[in-house]
Parts: C-alpha cells; structure tokens; sequence
C-alpha cells in the first residue's frame, strides 16, 4: 500500500510541473518546455495531460499511452504512462475488493435481520452501504427496506425500555445510510442527551468538579448575548421549551437517583414536575417570547428548586441552558468555568502536564501511546506500550479517561509519580515526573528520522515535500514556515503536499496566515457575513520572512477537514494556487466567537455570530437541508471505511515517538501499541475523524448487555 502511494504521489507531481499553470512551471526550471513528437502527438499529450488533471485517468491514460506506442521516447512520457498504468492497476484491485466487501457484509446483514439480531445488521447494512457503488439503488434493495424496518422496530423498543445505548447504535447507522433523514437524526440526539445525562451525573463522574462555580449571572448573560449576536433571530420560545423539557427529562431518568437522593422521593418529583409543567405550558401559548422572559422564567425555575431542593442549584443552571441551547447550531456552547483549561489547550495549543498521548480502557491500566516531543515522559525515558498501574500511588484501572488526564496533568512545577509496567521488564517502574507547559506540535512530516524529528520530504528522486498540518493553532504559522524553509533551503523542493485530511481547524487567524505563506498580490483569503448582512474581509498581507507563492502546491482534504482547513483550502483553490485532491470537505463554515460572561472571565459563551466565504462567494456552511457546502475536490478520490482506517493506522504508526533511550521499536513494539486504537491525549485535541467514529461515549449496564449483539464477527476490515 506504501508503494502505491508514493506512486501516486510521484505522477501527480510529475504532471503538474509539466503541464501547469505558467506560475507552476516557473517554479520548475528543471522542467523544459521540449515539445512531444509531433503537432498530433504533442496535442494528445497535452489532451492526457488535461484529462488527468481533472481525475479522468482512464481516458487520459489511453491518450497518453497511444503517444508511447506511436514511438515517441521521452522521460515525462514513459513515466507517466508507468504511472498511470501502475494507478488503473491498483484501482482494479481496490474495486475488487470493495465489491467482494459488498457482497460479504450485505450477505452477513440478511443473515442476522433473518435471526432478529437488528444491531448487527444495520450495522452490516451500513458497512455494504459504505461499498456500494450506487446508494440511491442501495436504499431501494428489498433486502434493505426490511432491515432497515427492523431495526426501527427494534430502536423504539430499547427506547420503550430505557435502553439507549442500544437504540443509539442503530440511530447512528441508520444516519449513515439516510443522512438526510431529519428523524433518524433527532432519534440519535434523543438517545444521545439520555446518555449524557446518565454518564455525567454518576457516583464516579466528578460531576461536582464539572458545575463548580456556576452563577445564574452566567445564565442570564448568555441570553443576553445569544439575543444580540446569534446567526439567526432566535425562537425564545423554543429554547424555552427545551430548557424545561431537559428539567423534566432529569426527573425522569432513574440512575440519576443515585447521585440526586430526593429523585427517590415522589412527592418531592411530582410537585417539582407539575410546577415545572406549569410554566411549560405556559411558554407554549407565548410565540413571542424575548430573552428577558427567558430570564424571568429561568429565575422562577431557579426559585422552585430552592424551595424543593431536587438538585443542587449550579445542576439546574447547568442543564436549563443545555437545553436552551437546543434549537441553535450544534457549533454553539456553554464554556463553564470547570470547562475553560480543556477549551484554551485545545486553541493555544499549549497545556501543562508531563506530555503522553494514553489510551485506557473500562478497568484497565493506562497504556501509553506514544511520549509527546521535548517532554518531561519524553525525558524521562517514558515508552510507546507502557502501561501506568498507578498515578500517585493510587490504582489507575478504576479511572475513566478524563479523571486519569485530571491526574496526570496540574500546574507546571508540580511533580506526579507513574507507576509504569513495561514489558519485558519484571518489577515495576516508578517515575517521578516535574510538570511543565507542553507545546502541541501541530505540523508533521511523512516519516521520522533517527532523531525523532520530522523529515519533510517523501519522494527526494523527485524533490516532493510533504506537511500534514492536524490543526491551526497560535502556533501554527510558526512551524509551518520551519518545515517549508526546510524543504526550499536544504532539500531544493519542486512541490510540496499540504494534507489536511482530519484536520478540524482551529483559529481563524492561523488558517489566514497559513494561506498567506502562499498567495502573492492582494487577493481577499476569506469573509464572515452575520445576520444583519454586515461583512468583514481578510486579505493577503506581506508576510514577515519567507514567503511561497510560486512552488507547486496540491492540497489533500477528505469529510473531515474542517472549518480552518476548509478556509486555507478554499482561498488556495480559489486563486488557482494548488490542486485539491481528496472528498468533499465537512461544511463547518459558521463563526464561533467566545464571549465572556463575567468581569472575571471565568465562563464563556461559544456563540455562532456568522457564516464563511470563499472569495468566490461560496458559503462554506452545511445546514441538514444544504446542496451545496465545503469545498469540492479538482479531483475527487474516495476512500471506504477500511482504507480510512488504514491511513488512520499508518499514521498512528509515524506519529509514535520511540522512548529517548529505546531502540528502534520493533514490530512487537507497535503491536502492543495498535492493540487498541488512541481514544484521547493528555494534551492534544483528537481529530474529526475520531470524533465521528465514538459519537457516544460509555459503557452500557451489564444487565442491557446481550452477547448476540454485542459480539461482533470476525471481520478482517
């Protein structure tokens, strides 16, 4: 598969220094102008050339390989021809295999829908969905429609039942195969707000720490805000509705008694109900709802929990603005102040702590992942396939994820102990580490040398550079110049591959400066539009230091490059300056703008405020109902599950930084570590592909468990 890929890599390259805009092909000298044979054969080839540019490599792959047969010789020729012949190879045997995919999984989906197994086989019928070559026939199969009304049944009776999780499974699959089906969509976010609300308010949960130091000030201007600065005018109404509708839902989920001991209490749960109730009625009689009457209500609700005394009041606050929240983007929220550090290390791209990336599993040791560079782990020797047993002497299988990072992290100068299991090794090691800011490096290359650090170029034959940039932060623009100046400087780079695939975003700004470091003249990058129709434009500036307008660029995007990574791959089509190759990026085109709530800045309100442009008017945004959104590929490649989880795969395997006094890691090494895959890093934001894949998060009740459909097949994907 790696061979392949640098093969596709190197004709990609090969055909834009040859046959490219005049910019690009003054960016390689080396590259002449020798015309091909004769006037028919140089405009056949020229004809190829073209046809491959926009993704028809079939027909161009015959032009061009009629040029070679009419006995023309020449290195561009012959190469691409190769390559070309290499690629219609490689494309067979992937179709192959998607087909013999299809036919498995479709085969699997009739099997278990015929025994009742309902989750496993929509969950079949979306892995066939996945490899189908047309999904609009697809959906019409008899096979399909029967599954599918199957689990259906099967979904609203684990709802019936209070069985969420399960209900949950088949609403997420059923999304994938209908994404346009607004009823799935809302059956998946119903299940989705049970099963938040039963893992955040649980014995274990440190749900205290999660609504310390909430005010009902904070509330209060956040209406306040969302009434002024929201996208769209916003129906109080509903957000009214849904706030008390989330007040009700509380009551009447039974494991929250567990934690809320007066929920066992029905007298004290019916009168909070039918007081509640009553100003829910009272909202549905009132369309023209303002934001001062959400507040007045908010304060009765506020009121009425004192004198009940249900839940802690900082709980109540909490959940009435969720619900609040409801009716806007799923892009808007509440930073509380307990929410403030995760949200700055995300965007800084800094935090303080010991620098690991860790995996842990329900009732298992922490296993790291990998040591993160220039590190106190990293310094200390910490290795890829450790496991940590203990964090300050106390046992860490018990943890959840957030509870173990709580731990392992703290203010810098401060010191934490791991326990660490390493295999191989007989008795335990104890690591004493000093906590100090860690820098989240956001800017990688292809491979690492034998120093642990980035080598930037992928094909040194060819002088081909590449830069996989996972998310934009302050930093960003900082080492995105470093890496470029290494390519030009000391490797005389021809082209470079910028890969966003599964990036994010991150700062508006970082995504502008990146897209500067590439555009000449003053051309407009991007522009935000709010609901009143006023507008702000970011041009081109003269950048401080290097600069790259000239080297030939292509862009590598996929459904998961989001937001910043859809504005410097927009900009950077616009103006002809690279070539996108990959899928239709996520739409994340809305702007958030983080507004404090209080003087002292303790609580937050990421608030829509307007949408993005391309400088081609283009509106990046996806609603649910949206045709149109992101940015299209000049040259669209699509990947199946299995190949995304392979790409996934390889670059889990590059990013693994081996121990500072460890041997080169052997395949065992990366065995014990692709023994699961990274579900969070202590420091570093997750990417938007792993965000899709774990929607939900938790572990259902051992009494909901039910092996038939638990247990999945043996499935080599």
């Amino acid at each position: 598969m790696r061979r392949s890929r640098k093969m596709r890599v190197r004709w990609i390259f090969t055909l834009i220094t040859t046959f490219a805009p005049a910019a690009w092909a003054q960016a390689a000298p080396d590259t002449d102008a020798r015309r091909v044979g004769t006037d028919a054969q140089q405009k056949q080839w020229v004809e190829g050339l073209e046809l491959v540019a926009i993704g028809k490599f079939d027909k161009g792959a015959r032009l061009i390989n009629e040029v070679v047969s009419s006995g023309v010789i020449d290195r561009r020729v012959t190469s691409i021809s190769k390559w070309l012949t290499e690629f219609e190879k490689l494309e067979a045997q992937r179709a192959e295999r998607r087909r013999a995919d299809y036919e498995t999984y479709a085969s699997w989906a009739k099997e278990d829908a015929r025994d009742g197994k309902w989750i496993r086989a929509i969950a079949e019928c979306a892995q066939a969905f996945n490899n189908t070559d047309d999904e609009n026939a697809f959906r019409k199969e008899p096979w399909v429609v029967d599954t599918v009304t199957g689990a259906i049944k099967a979904a609203r009776e684990f709802e019936k039942d209070g069985k969420w999780y399960k209900a949950a499974r088949i609403h997420i699959q059923l999304q994938e195969i209908f994404p346009r089906n607004a009823d799935y969509r809302e059956a998946f976010l119903r299940c989705q707000e049970h099963i938040r609300l039963e893992l955040s308010y649980t014995p274990t949960s440190d749900w205290e720490t999660a609504v310390a130091d909430i005010t009902p000030e904070m509330a209060k201007e956040a209406f306040k805000r969302i009434y002024l600065h929201y996208i769209k005018e916003v129906s109080f109404q509903k957000s009214a509705e849904d706030a008390l509708e989330q007040l009700l839902l509380m009551t009447k989920t039974p494991k929250l008694a567990k934690v809320f001991r007066k929920l066992d209490s029905k007298d004290d749960v019916d009168e909070f109900r039918e007081r509640i109730q009553t100003w829910l009625d009272r909202v549905h009689k009132e369309p023209n709802m303002s934001w001062a009457t959400v507040t007045d209500i908010f304060e009765k609700v506020l009121q009425i929990n004192r004198e009940v005394d249900l839940f802690p009041q900082t709980v109540v606050i909490r959940e009435f603005v969720q619900g609040l929240l409801k009716p806007l983007d799923r892009f808007s929220d509440m930073l509380w102040p307990a929410d403030t550090d995760e949200f700055n290390k995300h965007t800084q791209g800094t935090f303080t702590g010991v620098g690991i990336s860790i995996r842990k599993g329900r009732g298992e040791p922490i296993k790291v992942i990998t040591p993160l560079e220039d590190t106190p782990a990293y310094e200390v020797g910490v290795r890829p396939g450790d496991l940590i047993t203990h964090i300050d002497g106390k046992p860490a299988a018990p943890l959840n994820i957030n509870k173990a990072v709580q731990l392992i992290t703290g203010p810098p100068g401060t010191t934490v102990t791991l326990t660490i299991k390493r295999p191989g090794v007989a008795k335990p090691i104890e690591q004493k580490l000093i906590r100090a800011e860690i820098t989240i490096y956001t800017v990688k290359g292809y491979t690492r040398g034998a120093d642990g650090q980035w080598d930037y170029l992928i094909d040194p034959s060819n002088g081909i550079g590449y830069i996989r940039v996972t998310n934009f932060t302050e930093r960003t623009l900082q080492e995105l110049s470093a890496a470029m100046k290494s390519l030009t400087d000391e490797h005389k780079a021809r082209g470079v591959i910028l890969d966003l695939r599964g990036n994010p975003g991150g700062l508006l700004k970082a995504a502008v400066e990146a897209t500067n470091l590439f555009l000449a003249g003053d051309k407009e990058i991007v522009s935000t539009q709010d609901r009143r129709g006023k507008d702000m434009q970011m041009f081109t500036t003269e950048p401080e230091g290097d600069h790259y307008p000239d080297i030939p660029l292509i862009v590598l995007v996929n459904g998961s490059s989001a937001s910043a990574s859809e504005i410097v791959t927009g900009g950077l089509q616009v103006h002809r300056r690279a070539w996108v190759i990959g899928e239709r990026t996520f739409g994340k085109g809305s702007v958030q703008q983080v507004l404090p709530l209080t003087a002292g800045r303790q609580a937050f309100l990421k608030l829509t405020t307007a949408w993005y442009y391309l400088p081609n008017g283009r509106c990046l945004h996806r609603d649910d109902d949206s045709e149109t959104w992101g940015v299209d590929p000049d040259v669209k490649v699509a990947l199946v599950p299995k190949e995304m989880i392979k790409v996934a795969n390889l670059r889990l395997r590059k990013d693994i930084l081996k121990g500072r006094n460890q041997d080169d890691m052997t395949e065992a090494d990366y065995e014990r570590v692709f023994a699961t895959q990274p579900s969070d890093r202590e420091g570093e934001p997750g990417t938007a592909e792993s965000q899709d894949a774990d929607k939900f998060d938790g572990e259902e009740d051992e009494e909901d468990e039910d092996e038939s459909d638990q247990a999945p097949r043996e499935d080599p994907n």
